[in-house]
């Protein structure tokens, strides 16, 4: 424990004993860079994570070299505990065993960066071997993040390797994150296939954020690290980074949206701050006046006539030139003009957004009868790209109450910007 101690000594042998000498020393706390809460992540694997991920977390404490923390392999969590070791070469670490009832015991060892206060570790079962990193908590009141202290929305497109898959989601989930003046970042949304996620995480001064999100209680997963740029250079996305989805088979009464499940795809985070708007002030820095905005939808099995007919221009404007609150103005529902009813609702608070539309099909089991599919797209808009991004899930034909449910992407941009 640091601290001031006085060592006493003295010695003895046949001839008697020495006189008794006295030394102060001084034990020094470790250095900033080597304590306090440090998160990493763990990248899917099947024989240890159940290709699910994991993440790392660590508490240091200053004046002993003490930790505690937690080893997440999956769905399954493990305690850390111990104490640093200073004197090893390859820098201050330690390494810990973990007992596993019935499986091979992990050993999880690590070693601290004093420079850069970033962790390097590894955990194996003696077979299977990953490595790990974690960044640390550099906020205190005195030292507060003010860089990164924001409203933040966040887009999650699939990876062009995924565009097009149609065993994949296809449309854009969507995150609403705030960052506080102690940098933790709080995010809450969808994903693409209609998963609600929440999650929390600390943003690390270089600006990485860890994200580990077990979902569907073991099924599905989201995981990888993201950059938020607290000034970015002119032409960067202030928040970018790709992350790891995937979702595992239920084979029990699946669910209509992918209950087969999906292999491993990348998507793609973008975004950056959102500033909720004020009176009289559009939520995208578009041109006022009529037909100033258009709506887009692509996938989820529409065809190009349907994607023709819900591609709609409309205007979007303040209630008044006193209210922040806005309008989306389609032409009539049911005309010739919005055949489909597409009709768009924003919040202008945290630029959340809502579309509906009615596709109306032939059925060939009763003429009189049309198949009607009431559909729903949601997603936030993104100020720095001027554009709004969402999901929606589309009944597929002609069974809609117990048909497949698939993925398309749903967009708000300016009349001449193609998606």
């Amino acid at each position: 424990k640091a601290g001031s101690y006085t060592l006493s000594f003295s010695a003895t042998n046949a001839a008697g004993a020495s006189v008794v000498t006295t030394h102060a020393v001084v034990v020094q706390p470790l250095t900033t860079q080597l304590t306090g809460a440090f998160a990493g992540l763990i990248e899917r694997e099947s024989a240890l994570t159940d290709s699910l991920g994991g993440s790392v977390a660590l508490s240091i404490v200053p004046s002993t070299g003490s930790f505690t923390g937690s080893l997440v392999l999956g769905g399954t969590r493990h305690a850390l505990s111990g104490k640093l070791d200073s004197t090893a070469a390859t820098g201050p670490g330690a390494a810990v065993t973990i007992l596993r009832p019935k499986k091979a015991s992990l050993q999880v060892s690590f070693q601290i960066d004093p420079q850069h206060g970033m962790v390097s570790g590894q955990v194996t079962d003696g077979v299977a071997t990953l490595t790990w990193t974690a960044e640390r908590n550099p906020w205190t009141i005195t030292n507060a993040a003010m860089a990164f202290a924001a409203r933040y929305n966040l887009s999650l497109m699939p990876g062009t390797q995924w565009m097009g898959s149609t065993s994949h989601p296809q449309g854009s989930g969507f995150l609403s994150t705030v960052v506080s003046k102690q940098g933790t970042m709080t995010l809450a949304g969808k994903l693409a296939d209609g998963t609600a996620i929440t999650q929390s995480a600390f943003v690390a001064a270089n600006g990485r954020v860890p994200i580990f999100a077990n979902l569907l209680t073991n099924m599905a997963s989201l995981v990888g690290w993201i950059e938020v740029r607290a000034t970015p250079e002119p032409g960067q996305i202030p928040v970018v980074g790709p992350l790891s989805w995937m979702r595992k088979a239920k084979a029990l009464a699946p669910p209509r949206n992918y209950g087969s499940g999906f292999s491993a795809m990348t998507v793609m985070v973008e975004g950056g701050r959102y500033t909720p708007t004020t009176k009289g002030v559009l939520a995208l820095a578009f041109p006022l006046g009529p037909e100033n905005a258009s709506m887009a939808f692509a996938g989820g099995g529409l065809t190009e006539t349907e994607v023709t007919l819900l591609n709609k221009v409309f205007t979007l404007k303040t209630v008044t030139s006193a209210s922040p609150a806005q309008v989306c103005v389609f032409p009539k529902a049911g005309s010739l003009d919005n055949p489909a009813s597409l009709s768009l609702t924003v919040n202008g608070a945290t630029g959340a957004f809502s579309a509906k539309f009615t596709l109306k099909d032939a059925n060939v089991a009763a003429p009189s009868r049309p198949i009607t599919r009431l559909v729903t797209a949601e997603g936030v808009l993104l100020q720095d790209l001027q554009q709004g991004r969402g999901f929606f899930l589309l009944p597929q034909l002609p069974n809609v109450t117990t048909s497949l449910l698939r993925s398309g992407a749903a967009f708000i941009q300016a009349p001449s910007t193609g998606q």
